[in-house]
């Protein structure tokens, strides 16, 4: 079976989370499937991208500078 798995957000926040999201998909995979995994941004990130965007569409460098 060709399977796509997506994860994101809270799913991949922190490090358990990853290695369990690792497990699922070492799962189906030792079961023969063809997997495509497609991974979003972790929790809050999306958001922060979103934020810097606007930002630098007002122009606000001091707020989009690296540090």
């Amino acid at each position: 079976m060709k399977l796509v798995m997506k994860f994101g957000g809270t799913s991949v926040g922190e490090s358990s989370k990853i290695n369990h999201v690792a497990s699922i998909i070492r799962d189906h995979a030792l079961k023969g499937n063809k997997i495509v995994v497609v991974v979003s941004g972790m929790s809050g990130v999306t958001d922060g991208l979103i934020e810097a965007v606007e930002k630098a569409g007002m122009r606000d460098r001091d707020s989009i500078a690296p540090s």
